[in-house]
């Protein structure tokens, strides 16, 4: 017999014992063997085994101590080994316990908001009928149904556990992928939990933690850890796991790309923990009270598992272990206190208690931050592709985020220069609104019944951006009354700027504009240049110069050669006359534009095979604004048909591109049909070498780079803008709809993490028939548009790239009935723009927000055409840091890389 393993468990005992294992082998199996354990010399335990694993009791070292175990098989040799008894860690495990739910999953909605009352009133009750029982409500979502349906006493009593630290509110809203909401999105969701909560309940928000596969932008460091935000947590996505993913530890300190920013990560592996859940829970999902047994087996079972996770991390400077136990759907029990009690009354260490995770957290942070990892990067939107399943709502959700932006703007303004009422309840409620669209399960497919999930996801994703845009045109249509029969046209964003205007059907244009009214009767006008925050006034005519069709398959702009084939039916190529390069790939498989429909075999399984449409029609239409190519085309297998509008500018680089699909009716199949049909448009850019580049909320990331590598980058989400450039020239692609694209060829469900592309293609992410059933269901709303804009450039990406991106999302605006703004407010700083102008959610003052999109410290100057009293830096949240620079009405101030920046002013 020999010994193979001597493994000290963290487990010590009330009289000082720490349970050692040991592993033999070549043991008989017949009989029983005695063990002899020697510390320094002295014998401290014997006893007999019948087993090729088992443990010993054996006093706690406190510091190395040499340690001899001599076997004595029956009636053979003895064999001894020596190892080296170290001191034992005294490890607190820290339980979260909260009650998880996937929003619009399991229940209508109308029933959830009673049962989220209900679960919470029931974790109340637990906590004052048990001190040691502690609770996270897992989000803001939760809290507000509670608030909706609890009696005042009730309130009274949640305010108390708040201020006990008994119960702690998770800070987010309730969404699960940070990547999907924009740059102010990000920000202003978090003030109902930090903000209003405060207020409220005196909830302290420290703690951000999602309980559900998520995608978590790395701009949140900046957003939230100025916030207050200390601690952060989200679970992996096991589903979408590859094998080159890299281990990375449980605790980490998560950096911003500016290195400047910081929050405690805790990268959690499930939300029950993956192996423990079913040891405690056995073959039962649930226990109700007084049902759960924590026999010997589990304790066991138990001791093994930590065992195991916890040895791992002596290397580390804390002894803290957080551990996330969410129930799902579930009323909160006692269970995990029976769990405690049973491992206290057993071990004195590792401690086992009910804890919150801003307790839990910050003593890791306070005794072991020096030993921590520091990590940068991005985790990536880990199912980002559920945007797909509603890619009309998800578009109009980003239509509505950038009115919020032109409403609170023009409404601050009137405030200031005209003592115009600010409807501050309108916008925090249309901010809420826009929220509730960024949890993953309001649109899912994957669960009967479908008549559910069609109603959940109406209710909350359509009616509420219905909602908050209804909210919106109200406020602009109350802004001013005077109708003088001249429309308008107003620049919101701080610097001038010239810019097509781009109007739908039926709309007034300025009288005597060159313009050109386009094939699918959108109207699109001559350049015009207008100053920050001013506008121009112009008599309105009705439209009335149509596009031209005209036959010829060669074409010039300023910028750009073009080549037609009436055969093919097809875009040659383009040549960029500035530096005679071809953009598009030759030698690619599918052309600028071009629809591709991909099937595969079930859930996890590659691309098997795909279609592309039988060309029906090309047609070249000209005006005095641009040159328009269409293509039209039928797919047979998904049944759609097809039209790509490509916009060529006369005197402009930019080239527009509407792509659309309709009547998809193969795109439909039955429930087991999911995530078996996806559809793509393909931009397949002539680049060697290239490098891609997605904008985040706080500036973009080179995917090969500033990505952690730990799940699939089979996709990536963009905020607006996809660049591959290899840094002599290079080619971005402005979305305004679907924030999904798959980078060098489409690999769904090609589960690896190392990134790689030898081409620049890239492939919007358009649709999938997880889409069944819930807004697919009929051909007639088997469609959708998306709106694409392609630069090409030779300078560098900054600040070119970032300033087009940013005047694409800021159309300007024409109005009927607004009076003439005039503001001349102007911002000087490259790369530094202004994303929210609002008033102040706490007095009359005025919050203006700013992102700086470059590596280093940039210093502005905002010119205004009124003079505030005072200017601040404040956080996120609005709390007054230090003066700014103010001089008359000139605020000069420092914007730090890839950070937002906030000034108050006070008038």
């Amino acid at each position: 017999m020999r010994i193979t393993e001597f493994t000290q468990t963290p487990f010590v005992s009330h009289d000082n014992k720490n349970k050692v294992n040991i592993c033999v082998e070549n043991w008989d199996m017949c009989n029983p063997f005695q063990v002899f354990a020697y510390i320094d010399g002295q014998l401290v335990c014997s006893t007999s085994a019948f087993e090729k694993e088992f443990s010993l009791m054996l006093p706690a070292a406190y510091d190395d101590k040499k340690c001899t175990i001599k076997i004595c098989p029956f009636e053979d040799v003895p064999f001894e080994r020596s190892f080296t008894l170290k001191p034992i860690k005294k490890w607190m495990v820290s339980l979260i316990y909260s009650s998880h739910e996937d929003l619009g999953y399991c229940g209508y909605i109308e029933k959830l908001e009673l049962e989220f009352y209900k679960t919470l009133k029931k974790a109340i009750e637990l906590c004052e009928e048990h001190e040691d029982f502690k609770y996270m409500i897992e989000h803001v979502y939760w809290l507000n149904s509670f608030d909706s349906h609890a009696s005042n006493e009730e309130k009274e009593r949640l305010k108390i556990l708040f201020k006990e630290k008994r119960i702690e509110l998770n800070g987010i809203h309730s969404g699960v992928h940070t990547s999907w909401a924009n740059n102010e999105q990000l920000v202003r969701e978090m003030y109902y939990g930090c903000m209003d909560s405060k207020e409220k309940y005196g909830a302290e928000v420290k703690s951000a933690i999602y309980a559900d596969i998520s995608g978590v932008s790395q701009s949140v460091v900046n957003a939230y850890s100025t916030m207050g935000i200390k601690y952060m947590g989200a679970l992996s996505n096991t589903f979408r796991n590859s094998e080159e993913n890299k281990e990375i530890p449980p605790l980490f300190l998560w950096r911003d790309k500016s290195g400047n920013h910081e929050v405690l990560f805790w990268y959690q592996r499930s939300y029950r923990p993956l192996g423990l859940g079913s040891i405690w829970c056995d073959t039962k999902r649930h226990y109700a009270e007084g049902e759960f047994v924590f026999d010997e087996t589990k304790m066991r079972r138990t001791e093994q598992w930590f065992t195991s996770k916890l040895n791992s991390l002596n290397r580390y400077g804390y002894s803290d272990f957080p551990l996330s136990f969410y129930d799902d759907r579930e009323t909160p029990t006692t269970m995990l206190l029976t769990i405690c009690k049973a491992m206290s009354d057993k071990w004195k260490y590792p401690v086992f208690k009910m804890d919150i995770p801003s307790a839990v957290l910050e003593r890791v942070w306070n005794a072991g931050k020096d030993s921590l990892p520091e990590l940068s990067g991005d985790i990536t939107d880990q199912w980002a592709d559920f945007a797909t399943i509603a890619p009309q709502l998800f578009a109009e959700k980003r239509s509505v985020m950038r009115k919020l932006y032109n409403c609170e703007a023009i409404s601050t303004i009137l405030s200031i220069k005209n003592g115009t009422a600010y409807p501050s309840k309108v916008y925090s409620d249309a901010v809420w609104n826009l929220c509730n669209f960024d949890e993953h399960c309001w649109a899912t497919s994957s669960k009967h019944p479908q008549e559910m999930h069609r109603h959940n996801l109406d209710v909350v994703k359509k009616k509420s951006v219905e909602n908050a845009e209804s909210a919106l045109d109200n406020v602009f249509n109350g802004l001013d009354k005077n109708i003088d029969g001249k429309i308008r046209i107003v620049n919101t964003l701080p610097y001038k700027r010239d810019q097509y205007l781009i109007s739908e059907e039926g709309a007034v244009i300025p009288k005597g504009m060159p313009h050109q009214v386009l094939p699918d009767r959108t109207i699109i006008t001559h350049i015009q240049e207008i100053d920050g925050f001013t506008s121009k006034s112009f008599d309105s005519v009705l439209p009335y110069k149509q596009s031209v069709r005209i036959d010829t398959c060669y074409f010039e702009t300023d910028y750009y050669a073009v080549e037609l084939n009436p055969e093919t039916k097809s875009i040659v190529n383009i040549l960029d006359k500035g530096t005679n390069r071809l953009l598009i790939d030759e030698n690619s498989e599918f052309e600028l534009g071009q629809f591709i429909y991909t099937y595969s075999e079930g859930k996890k399984e590659q691309v098997s095979g795909y279609e592309v449409p039988k060309k029906q029609e090309l047609s070249l239409y000209e005006g005095d604004i641009c040159y328009v190519v269409i293509q039209r085309g039928h797919e047979e297998q998904s049944g759609a048909d097809i039209t790509a509008q490509f916009r060529f500018y006369k005197h402009e680089k930019n080239l527009d591109i509407d792509l659309s699909f309709e009547n998809a009716t193969g795109l439909m199949g039955d429930y087991y049909d999911r995530y078996k049909k996806n559809y793509f448009f393909a931009f397949p850019f002539s680049i060697s070498q290239p490098r891609f580049y997605t904008e985040m909320q706080l500036g973009d990331k080179d995917e090969s780079i500033d990505t952690l590598p730990i799940n699939s980058n089979d996709f990536t989400v963009t905020q607006n803008y996809i660049a591959s450039d290899n840094g002599e020239y290079g080619v971005a692609v402005y979305t305004r709809d679907m924030p999904v694209f798959h980078l060098g060829k489409i690999k769904y469900n090609r589960l690896q993490t190392n990134f790689s592309e030898e081409k620049a293609h890239l492939y919007l992410y358009a649709a999938s028939n997880r889409c069944n059933n819930l807004v697919y269901t009929n051909p007639e709303q088997c469609r959708s548009k998306y709106s694409i804009s392609v630069l090409p450039y030779t300078e560098s990406r900054f600040p070119v790239v970032p300033r087009w991106s940013e005047s694409k999302n800021r159309d300007f605006l024409v109005l009927k009935n607004l009076i003439n703004l005039d503001s001349d407010i102007s911002l000087k700083g490259d790369g530094v723009q202004l994303i929210s102008f609002k008033k102040s959610e706490k007095d009359d003052s005025v919050i203006l927000r700013f992102v700086n999109t470059n590596n280093e410290s940039t210093k502005c100057s905002l010119e205004l055409s009124f003079k505030p009293n005072r200017a601040m830096y404040t956080t996120c949240d609005e709390k007054e840091i230090e003066e700014a620079l103010l001089k008359g009405k000139v605020v000069e101030f420092i914007a730090d890389p890839y950070s937002y920046t906030t000034l108050k002013l006070v008038f």
